[in-house]
């Protein structure tokens, strides 16, 4: 049981609307990030679509469960990723969707509940809006809660997300770190 995560950023350029070109980049940024000992890679918002692939949306749909998701996840082995795609639903909803998984079963998602309609930003055209925000445990010693870009446009969010993991973290009698406290050791 470790109290260190290494986290990496898979800080990919998204192809519009290409999943095989997109799906590619992530295969191959998870080989190089589980050759570095990644625990946990985090991709960007909507990264197998590009972030105006919604134009497109009928094309790059995916189900949670989607076949590709999961070849992925388990070409991942004991790293867990947080990718972002578009999640069709019940009653044909769509999201904007964050996921994590890990050894081929999804771990937990988030649907992205601030959609933004400005500029080229017009996501509550396409988009469903997201109900819930949750937590999940990455290990035995960190909690993740987590949010897409808007969604912290409402103050309210984020200390849900950090109330909930502490919340989490207080049930299962492990003590919760102050990120405050944490960067301000890393500095030194």
């Amino acid at each position: 049981m470790s109290r260190f995560l290494t986290v990496g950023a898979a800080q990919i350029s998204s192809e519009t609307s290409d999943l095989e070109a997109n799906f590619a980049k992530h295969f191959e940024y998870v080989e190089r990030a589980a050759a570095l000992g990644v625990d946990l890679l985090v991709f960007p918002e909507l990264s197998l679509v590009g972030h105006y692939g919604a134009e497109a949306l009928l094309d790059v749909v995916m189900m949670r469960d989607d076949p590709r998701l999961i070849e992925l996840s388990r070409a991942a082995g004991d790293m867990e990723i947080i990718l972002g795609f578009v999640e069709e639903a019940r009653g044909a909803q769509f999201y904007n969707a964050a996921a994590a998984y890990k050894g081929g079963q999804l771990r937990y998602i988030h649907r992205k509940i601030n959609l933004p309609s400005y500029g080229r930003l017009i996501e509550t055209k396409y988009y469903a809006h997201g109900r819930f925000v949750d937590t999940h445990r990455i290990t035995e010693d960190w909690i993740l809660g987590l949010l897409i870009c808007a969604d912290l446009y409402n103050p309210a969010l984020g200390p849900v997300c950090i109330h909930l993991s502490q919340s989490m973290a207080e049930t299962r009698k492990t003590k919760p770190m102050n990120p405050v406290r944490v960067f301000s050791q890393r500095k030194a």
